[in-house]
């Protein structure tokens, strides 16, 4: 088994040494904390599901071309918060 050192604040290293098994709760909360973040990137944003929504009932369909790069320019710049 390979060990890492973390900088945690007085508060938690108090709070971690009183639990029966501190590694396997630290271990536990690490990996559902990866697991969470990799779903998260590989799982389309919201404003990319809502893009190829527009898309796929072409919405824009007979709009001119500037409108389309426009819309596109948005959808490939553009974050919502909770995507973070």
């Amino acid at each position: 088994m390979m060990q890492i050192s973390l900088n945690l604040s007085e508060s938690t290293i108090q709070q971690l040494s009183i639990l029966p098994d501190a590694d396997s709760f630290v271990e536990d909360v690490v990996k559902k904390a990866l697991q969470t973040q990799t779903e998260a990137k590989t799982r389309p944003s919201k404003w990319a599901l809502l893009a190829k929504e527009i898309e796929e009932r072409n919405y824009f369909g007979g709009c001119s071309e500037q409108i389309k790069k426009d819309a596109k320019e948005v959808r490939e710049g553009f974050v919502f918060p909770s995507d973070e």
